[in-house]
């Protein structure tokens, strides 16, 4: 029996339980799958008998929707995190109208006019040159365009091309934002491909791999945060500081001016560090329980939006499930990310004062935060196997920095303007070109969102299908 829950602290019964409701799950979805498949078929055929000027349509409806979407999005998202930890402030109104925001929603927007105008163009060539092809027989080009090997193989090929040319529009964003999403949707595209190799039993399937991967991500990580810090991002940087209630000062004083020297530090390295000066080891431990409250007013506005962006129907119908659901997950979240840093801590303790007491820093001292990454897999454990993939996902981006640095450092690559716009338009190239299947429920619905024909469907849906409005539920 597959097993679909891995949280702890989870009785038998319980399992069996949520495998039974997950099966229900995943038989659902399928089937939701292949409506929405058939109803893109649909969608394929009317797009390809239009014209240029509906292309352009296309392209300036969506750029319009795509920039509201992007703007409300990252919104929305200001204003949770500054409530949640500013609740008796009002916000100003640079959260509200700021450059930050209409850039960032001029650039969702294009990309996604972009990738549906050109999209539309190519479709409408492909049904040309088949009409050519067919002596104007306008019922076989029809056929041709529907559901088959071909058709979708052809439709694939179109989706990658506009999703390629689509990425452009990340260019009008700023520098760091550019360098972020090209990394996470670089590393995304790579989680597609792997999903599809998998499917189709091109490399074996590993249960836990998200888990695994997970650990190694996060060594040279945590490796760079106690011995480095240079080759992480600044933000980033801070984050992980913020996470684990330490302080850049007592990086310094304690650990980084010494690691570079192999110089033995002057007291223990510890003590002002990951505890006060002072202070009981033990507060490390205590500390699992503060750091719930740090994480959850993190994790309560990262579940809380996309429910209200994408499940909101649901939310109005049945607001207690979803609720509770939404505790849940909030909990979860934040009992891995506080186990997270309590594990960095007790393993680097040893490794930081054993260390010391043989006179071992400089190289050999450092490399062993390495091992503090791996062992933080085991925090993955509190949350649900489609979120370790996230946070899998999510780390990559920053292990990519750290790799990227490093290498720069040493003269082995360098820097190049706008380069990692060319990373991110492959990357909407694997993606847009990817099957429903091999894409994530979640992220399925936050492209679907943004790059959804619904406006088609519904035409189609009240001219040629009033009952398929009843079978199916669109994301």
């Amino acid at each position: 029996m597959e097993r679909a829950y891995s949280a702890v602290f989870k009785k038998q019964e319980d399992r069996v339980s949520s495998t039974s409701k997950n099966a229900i799950y995943k038989n659902k979805l399928a089937i939701q799958l292949k409506q929405k498949e058939s109803l893109i078929s649909i969608v394929r055929q009317r797009e390809a008998q239009g014209t240029v000027k509906d292309s352009l349509q296309l392209f300036t409806s969506f750029c319009v929707t795509g920039f509201a979407k992007g703007y409300i999005f990252k919104l929305m998202f200001s204003l949770v995190f500054r409530i949640v930890r500013h609740p008796t402030q009002l916000p100003p109104l640079s959260y509200f109208i700021s450059q930050e925001l209409f850039r960032f929603g001029s650039s969702v927007g294009l990309v996604v006019g972009l990738y549906r105008g050109i999209l539309s163009y190519l479709r409408q060539k492909r049904y040309q040159s088949l009409q050519q092809g067919s002596n104007q027989n306008q019922e076989l080009v029809l056929q041709q365009l529907e559901t088959t090997q071909e058709a979708e193989e052809a439709d694939r090929y179109n989706r990658a091309v506009a999703g390629f040319f689509g990425g452009f529009g990340l260019l009008i964003n700023d520098s760091s934002y550019r360098q972020f999403a090209s990394k996470y949707a670089f590393v995304r595209a790579l989680d597609l491909l792997r999903n599809r190799a998998e499917r189709l039993e091109w490399i074996p399937k590993i249960e836990k791999l998200s888990y695994y991967l997970f650990g190694l991500i996060n060594g040279p990580i945590m490796y760079s945060t106690l011995a480095d810090p240079s080759l992480l991002t600044p933000w980033y940087y801070d984050f992980i500081l913020w996470a684990g209630a330490l302080s850049k000062e007592g990086a310094e004083s304690t650990l980084h001016r010494y690691v570079g020297t192999g110089l033995i530090q002057p007291k223990n390295p510890c003590e002002g560090f990951l505890y006060s000066v002072g202070g009981s080891r033990w507060y490390i431990a205590l500390d699992w329980f503060y750091g719930l409250y740090r994480c959850a007013t993190l994790y309560g506005p990262v579940h809380l939006v996309p429910m209200l962006l994408f499940r909101t129907q649901e939310l109005m119908t049945n607001p207690l499930e979803l609720i509770t659901y939404l505790i849940k997950n909030i909990w979860l979240s934040s009992c891995f990310l506080s186990t997270y840093q309590t594990i960095v801590k007790i393993s680097a303790m040893p490794f930081m004062e054993i260390s010391q007491a043989f006179g071992y820093n400089g190289m050999v001292f450092p490399t062993k935060f390495w091992l503090c990454g791996f062992l933080t897999a085991f925090s993955c454990e509190f949350e649900r196997p489609s979120r370790v993939n996230e946070l899998m996902i999510y780390c990559a981006t920053h292990s990519m920095d750290i790799v990227w640095n490093w290498l720069v450092r040493k003269n082995l690559v360098r820097s190049v303007q706008y380069g990692e716009v060319l990373f991110f338009c492959v990357a909407c190239a694997v993606t847009f070109s990817s099957e429903l299947q091999d894409i994530k429920s979640t992220y399925r619905s936050m492209l679907q969102y943004l790059v959804k024909e619904g406006e088609s469907l519904e035409v189609i849906q009240e001219a040629e299908a009033d009952d398929v409005n009843k079978k199916i539920d669109l994301v």
